[in-house]
């Protein structure tokens, strides 16, 4: 089977495109720190998300003990 043939057969599909996106890098997993941080930086201009599209990163995060 070649590899096009089965690409067609996977779960997924990966499509490079540019998205105008805001891209949050998450550094703590204290929500409520996560919380007040968010509120004293943009507490002032509450529309700074409205309808935007957001890419929460949680790589930097140690977030599974968090939810565990």
């Amino acid at each position: 089977m070649s590899s096009r043939t089965a690409a067609k057969h996977l779960s997924f599909e990966i499509k490079n495109v540019h998205l105008p996106l805001m891209s949050v890098l998450v550094k703590s997993a204290d929500l409520a720190l996560l919380g007040n941080d968010l509120q004293q930086r943009f507490g002032d201009t509450p529309e700074f998300f409205d309808n935007d599209p957001v890419l929460i990163d949680l790589q930097s995060c140690n977030c599974s003990s968090a939810f565990a």
